[in-house]
């Protein structure tokens, strides 16, 4: 499923359009579509999905800007952030003690317009995904602290954003659910 996925996400522009999308069992029936779609989202939600996202404080004003700024001609040892969003680079790397801020300053990257911008210049005509998830190891659910809530929370935020992608990543759900759609998962 996790190379199927990453896949279809990364194919060419035929599959951009839900027109051209693989509609299963559910045929031209928008409602029928819609259903089962939402059932499959509804599926793979959980309670606490969330809930580590919106605990991180946010950072107070001004204090990650020296991100967004030219390491270099500052004399620090660290790679360009702008750089990294422009280019065709997979991972930009942090690290940092436990306590030391990289979620918030995550969190701060994920909802910075600048990040949104540099974004957007980099993909040109392209959708862009958002999607992140944050561990948290002393969180109350074993979903919170689990490479498996990690992959369940993405699956579900990308999903969310690019339903066209729900046939192919749940084809023999989908179309069960096209066939049965009074039928709950």
């Amino acid at each position: 499923l996790q190379q199927k996925l990453l896949a279809v996400v990364n194919a060419s522009p035929k599959l951009s359009s839900p027109a051209s999308t693989p509609r299963g069992t559910c045929g031209d029936d928008p409602t029928r579509r819609k259903k089962a779609e939402d059932a499959i989202i509804t599926s793979i939600w959980y309670p606490s999905i969330r809930d580590r996202e919106v605990s991180i404080s946010d950072a107070y004003a001004n204090t990650f800007n020296w991100l967004f700024q030219d390491p270099k001609a500052a004399g620090k040892p660290w790679d360009s952030f702008v750089d990294f969003l422009q280019g065709d680079t997979s991972i930009y790397w942090v690290t940092g003690k436990p306590g030391a801020g990289k979620s918030t300053l995550m969190k701060y990257v994920q909802s910075e317009q600048r990040t949104k911008e540099y974004l957007s210049a980099w993909a040109g005509e392209r959708k862009i995904l958002e999607a992140s998830y944050y561990f948290f190891y002393n969180g109350k659910s074993d979903m919170q602290k689990s490479e498996l809530g990690m992959l369940i929370s993405l699956l579900h935020t990308l999903l969310t954003q690019k339903r066209d992608l729900i046939p192919i990543a749940f084809g023999e759900r989908f179309r069960h659910l096209c066939l049965h759609p009074q039928e709950n998962l």
